[in-house]
């Protein structure tokens, strides 16, 4: 599954004071240098909430951002749980 830069996350390059949910943290920082959303991204984002949240946590974490995303994108057939 593929989701631009630009696309559900907005601007990849944010500024703000608020804390923001964990999930689109991590995806703020896999998407700061990349143009689309594929393999290589996804096992970054995966790379990153286990060594900040542990395997257990990433796996909830990722798990459903991912699912999140997949149906705004209006794909939610592109995840499989």
């Amino acid at each position: 599954m593929l989701f631009s830069a630009t696309g559900y996350f907005g601007s990849t390059r944010r500024t703000s004071s608020c804390r923001e949910e964990p999930f689109t943290e991590l995806m703020g920082q896999v998407m700061a240098t990349a143009e689309w959303f594929g393999h290589r991204q996804h096992v970054h984002l995966t790379w990153l909430a286990v060594r900040r949240y542990g395997t257990a946590a990433a796996v909830g974490l990722i798990g459903e951002g991912i699912q999140r995303t997949a149906r705004y994108a209006g794909a939610p057939q592109k995840c499989n749980p």
